[in-house]
């Protein structure tokens, strides 16, 4: 069972996706030309969609996100779901939405997109 910052959500839904963000910092010089100077590794950017989750689901997920002091969490997925760390495998993020936002969707079910980059 898939949990996110020791809440049990069920499975994600898809897409299921492998967006990173690089870390370089870029200049143009006086003839036009550009520079580009990486400063460290790409971050992963974790996109993480929950589809009808109950109200108690939803609760429980934004009171442990908001609890934690620098919204650093675990996430581990379904076996079948890569974050980044292989199949199945849990990982760390950071938990990097301003907001928390739950979308009711019939009397007791909720959509909730969360954004996360992971921490190597």
């Amino acid at each position: 069972m898939a949990t996110i910052a020791g809440v049990e959500v069920g499975g994600f839904a898809l897409p299921e996706n492998d967006t990173r963000q690089q870390n370089v910092s870029i200049g143009q010089a006086a003839d036009a030309t550009f520079q580009f100077r990486k400063f460290r590794a790409s971050d992963r950017l974790i996109t993480i969609i929950l589809k009808r989750k109950s109200t108690t689901i939803k609760d429980n997920l934004a009171t442990a996100l908001e609890a934690d002091a620098d919204y650093n969490v675990s996430i581990d997925p379904d076996s079948s779901v890569d974050l980044g760390g292989g199949a199945g495998v849990a990982v760390n993020a950071q938990w990097v939405d301003k907001q928390f936002n739950a979308v009711k969707v019939t009397h007791d079910a909720w959509d909730i997109t969360l954004q996360f980059v992971r921490i190597p």
